[in-house]
This record gives C-alpha cells, structure tokens and sequence, in this order.
C-alpha cells in the first residue's frame, strides 16, 4: 500500500519516458494499492508535518502506514525515526 501522492512520485520518471504503462503494470504485479486518506487528510498531513518537521510526501507515507496498520519501508533515517516514534515497525535493509 502507498500514498497517492508516493504512488505519483514512483510514476513520474516512467511517464517522462514513455513507460508509464510498464510502471503500473509493475505496481499491479507487486499488488500496491493506492491508500485511501480519508476526507479528512489534509488536517491530519498538516498535524504531522508540523508535529514531525518530515516533508509533506514523508507525511503521507506515515499517514498510509498508519491507516493501514501496516509497516514502513523507507531506507531514510528521519522518516524511520519518526515511524518508530508512532509505533510503526520499520522495515529499512
């Protein structure tokens, strides 16, 4: 499961060269999902990135994580950091 706004950040490249359809393709194969934030997402982005100071695509990993009870996969020591603050398991290697 990803963030919307992580899902469009992962497509970006592929879209810039043509492969946009191999890049979905891949995320169906992989089964990510597309994390629904609720209505009431923007309130709860902008808490953590004033809470955390992470920027507002790391909020919305943690965002996803927590919604889904799901772990974070993140190799960024700040976004790892603040996951584990808010209980959330780490999956960084």
């Amino acid at each position: 499961m990803a963030s919307p706004l992580t899902l469009a950040e992962v497509c970006v490249g592929p879209a810039r060269s043509g492969r946009l359809d191999r890049a979905t393709a891949a995320l169906q194969l992989l089964d990510v999902r597309c994390a629904d934030l609720g209505g009431d997402a923007p309130l709860l982005l902008a808490l953590l990135r004033a809470g955390t100071g992470l920027k507002l695509p790391d909020c919305c990993v943690l965002s996803a994580a927590e919604m889904a009870a799901a772990d974070v996969g993140t190799v960024d020591d700040r976004l790892a950091d603040a996951a584990r603050e808010r209980g959330l398991h780490v999956r960084d290697g």
